[in-house]
């Protein structure tokens, strides 16, 4: 009868090494999501601002490209480019100033994974003379 007591003991072992386990890989598994999440959120942000930088980089190469020209008649202009707007104005310390912002993205519409976004603007800033 030892023999049968001790069969009968080991027959529930495998059910709680099994919840153990699901319990451990669901943590992972969560844990995982939540950081490719953040991950995919933090490139898509370097991106958009990256886009926004280049695009008041240009507004700014414009307003170079007329004081070369010798046309300083202006103080400020505003034009756009493929996904956003910039705004450049000339400034009395010799610099040329351009802001823009990132126009292209989605609607601001949130939720507790994907958070709304805010429209990423950058300022460039160049001296007025060429190099």
């Amino acid at each position: 009868m030892g023999k049968k007591a001790e069969k009968h003991a080991s027959k529930g072992f495998v059910l709680p090494l099994v919840l153990i386990f699901m319990a451990v890989f669901s943590v992972f598994s969560i844990t995982f999501t939540q950081v490719l999440i953040n991950t995919n959120r933090n490139i898509r942000e370097q991106v958009d601002f990256t886009k926004a930088y280049y695009i008041a980089r240009s507004g700014a190469d414009i307003g170079r490209q007329l004081v070369a020209s010798g046309e300083t008649s202006w103080a400020t202009f505003t034009g756009s480019l493929d996904s956003g707007a910039f705004h450049v104005s000339l400034e009395e310390n010799n610099l040329i100033v351009s802001d823009a912002t990132l126009t292209e993205l989605l609607p601001k519409r949130g939720s507790v994974l994907f958070p709304a976004r805010e429209h990423p603007v950058s300022r460039c800033m160049l001296p007025r003379n060429l190099p």
